[in-house]
């Protein structure tokens, strides 16, 4: 993870230098000079492809093929294997039957609050889409809003804002 980072804000060019001090994978924040709304990843680029999966026997792809890609969600530094078909992501809770609960605090999540579905599109390639399921407080994509009938793909290092919080989506 990145200590700081220095970038150009999208809105005006304003040179904005980041520092990380609580050493989190991203940050939002307004741009000083035109008020932009900015997302920012501290991850290394290199990281995407020193990913291996936690557990021994995880299974990244139909059929227990772990020589394929294992695509993975990052929150707070913990990789979230997505090794089912359909992974219903949300915050922990005792009564969650979500895939992939997360540990936090931010009551802005829901604990269903989206779905990543491993699909195969027109040309044969495997893809994984993003759609809202129980997101009352929003959901978006690389700043974008998912509506309650969109189905978004998601590329490696996508940045994914669930209630308050932020996942990023990561290939190997």
């Amino acid at each position: 993870m990145l200590i700081e980072k220095i970038i150009n804000c999208s809105g005006c060019g304003q040179l904005l230098k980041l520092p990380n001090k609580n050493q989190v994978a991203v940050r939002q924040l307004q741009c000083p000079k035109c008020g932009k709304l900015l997302v920012v990843s501290f991850l290394e680029d290199d990281k995407r492809k020193t990913a291996e999966p936690e557990e021994e026997g995880t299974v990244c792809a139909p059929g227990g093929d772990t020589s394929k890609p294992c695509p993975y969600v990052e929150f707070e530094g913990k990789r979230y294997f997505l090794t089912r078909t359909t992974n219903v992501i949300g915050r922990w809770a005792s009564a969650s039957a979500a895939d992939i609960q997360l540990q936090t605090r931010d009551m802005y999540m829901g604990r269903h609050h989206a779905v990543i579905n491993r699909k195969t599109d027109e040309t044969g390639n495997i893809v994984y889409t993003l759609s809202a399921k129980d997101a009352k407080n929003g959901l978006s994509v690389n700043g974008i809003k998912v509506g309650t009938d969109d189905e978004i793909k998601l590329l490696d290092g996508a940045i994914i804002e669930m209630g308050k919080s932020f996942i990023i989506y990561r290939t190997q």
